[in-house]
């Protein structure tokens, strides 16, 4: 999951598919995504919208299928930042690749 959300921050969405499973769906406040075409759009859509994404792990607890890790994230566009305290809950298969991410703001 650590190397997931290095991932999320470097902006590599090709990186990206490497982690995820083929049916991988992607739920937050804003938008859900069903398919690896889909998800890997949605984190471009965040990728292009933001110069900067700096994740701050503040808290995470794995378990053998589930990590749910609590951030802070600060993203930065143009010179104006916006700081988020998000919760991810990232599932994975038996092969190892994740399957859902549900991202929860607050």
């Amino acid at each position: 999951a650590k190397n997931y959300l290095r991932i999320l921050s470097r902006r590599d969405a090709a990186a990206l598919r490497s982690f995820f499973s083929e049916n991988v769906t992607l739920r937050d406040w804003d938008q859900s995504a069903d398919g690896i075409d889909a998800v890997i759009a949605a984190n471009q859509g965040i990728f292009d919208a933001f110069s900067s994404i700096i994740v701050d792990i503040l808290h995470c607890h794995e378990s053998e299928e589930t990590v749910v890790v609590e951030m802070r994230i600060q993203l930065t566009n143009e010179g104006e930042s916006l700081s988020l305290l998000v919760t991810d809950i990232i599932g994975f298969d038996q092969d190892g690749m994740v399957n859902f991410v549900r991202a929860y703001k607050g």
